[in-house]
């Protein structure tokens, strides 16, 4: 079975991760003819070539946001202008896709990405070739469902088959899809990762973080929905009653611009928080980075699923603890032993961060987490029940 997948973006975020992990178990596993297209030279590239995976550079256009964001992200409108900008850029990479895949003539192709999906799903309705969408993002229910209602039509016509990692984004599928559609959470390579003392030693030391010090941290990109603002505020708080607590938010805005992220940076300067508050940008050695912490946070306000670098928090052995919205929920299934709080609520988190000032509740929970985490979100559970839906695809 020859397999491709078509990336939107050559940056490392979520989705590109869970390619790579992919891609990497099944080049273990004998699935060596596999490729990653990819949109333009980046990190991405540079990932594929230190571990043998066989890129091809599809050198996209990239798409604009679709939409103007108002007061925090509260309020967004269609951005017109850009629209029709991505409506050329879709054409003229649906024509550079489909003469890739037309050479490379692949069994079957995954879809990464919302552009993607739709240009390299028109290249594979015109190749005759199976097109798997893999949904990671809950679709906006914002102007009034009718992004939800464009995209059921979209994939109904240019889907063979849709892997959503989250139920809440297979819920707002139509009944139609959901027949041709299956969740699969997504999994981690937890082979080299585990929390170890001498690593967070060492990242508290290149960021001149006390050793003794109540580390808080996140990881995601820095952007409204995932709720960097909301944790920062109440950690201002709470650090009025703790002299010992740092907070690190590490990420980058990538796709988007750095409006939030000087947002954040302002507020932290207008209260002198500077060092105890630190945004280090993007964070490529992750096992350091959650080895130096006490304690993970993901204050998403909104459509996450199973964000990776929450649930490689899990599996390397962190207390954890997670926002209260509804995609959200089969994390809770799982693990019903997590502590909640509500985005807006600061007297929650307050709490929260007293309640895990206690290292014998933090050491019991990041046990649990470790067990857990291998368990239920292992890379070789994810990929053999991707595996076998795309075996399924091309075989029943």
């Amino acid at each position: 079975m020859k397999i491709v997948f078509v990336e939107e973006s050559s940056k490392i975020a979520g989705v590109q991760k869970s390619t790579y992990y992919f891609a990497k178990w099944l080049y273990k596993n004998g699935y060596k003819s596999l490729k990653i297209f990819l949109p333009n030279e980046g990190d991405f590239a540079k990932i594929c070539k230190n571990n043998n995976l066989k890129y091809i550079n599809y050198k996209s256009l990239l798409p604009k946001s679709a939409s103007l964001s108002f007061f925090n992200d509260r309020y967004r409108l269609p951005n017109f202008f850009s629209l029709l900008y991505n409506i050329i850029t879709i054409l003229i990479n649906y024509y550079k896709v489909r003469k890739k895949l037309k050479f490379e003539s692949p069994d079957i192709v995954i879809t990464k990405g919302f552009y993607s999906h739709i240009y390299t799903g028109l290249a594979c309705k015109n190749l005759e070739i199976k097109c798997v969408c893999h949904l990671q993002d809950s679709i906006t229910k914002r102007y009034g469902g009718i992004f939800i209602l464009f995209f059921n039509k979209i994939f109904e016509y240019l889907s063979d088959f849709i892997v959503c990692d989250g139920k809440d984004i297979y819920q707002s599928l139509s009944f139609n899809l959901q027949k041709k559609s299956k969740v699969i959470i997504n999994g981690i390579d937890f082979q080299n990762l585990k929390k170890t003392n001498n690593l967070g030693q060492k990242f508290r030391k290149s960021n001149k973080i006390p050793l003794k010090a109540y580390l808080i941290g996140n990881l995601s990109r820095i952007t409204p929905w995932k709720g960097q603002l909301e944790l920062l505020n109440a950690f201002i708080e709470y650090s009025k009653l703790n002299d010992r607590a740092y907070l690190i938010l590490a990420g980058s805005p990538l796709f988007g611009s750095n409006n939030y992220y000087n947002k954040l940076e302002k507020i932290i300067h207008d209260y002198s928080v500077e060092e105890k508050v630190l945004i280090p940008g993007y964070v490529y050695n992750i096992k350091e980075y959650l080895s130096s912490l006490d304690l993970y946070v993901q204050p998403s306000k909104e459509k996450d699923t199973t964000p990776l670098s929450l649930l490689s928090s899990i599996g390397i052995g962190l207390p954890t603890i997670i926002s209260k919205i509804d995609s959200f929920d089969e994390i809770i299934e799982i693990l019903p032993y997590m502590d909640q709080f509500e985005p807006a609520n600061k007297e929650q988190l307050i709490k929260l961060f007293i309640k895990y000032e206690d290292k014998k509740i933090r050491k019991n929970l990041g046990e649990l987490n470790y067990k857990n985490g291998h368990k239920y979100f292992e890379i070789s559970i994810h990929s053999n029940k991707f595996l076998q839906t795309l075996k399924d695809i091309l075989y029943l």
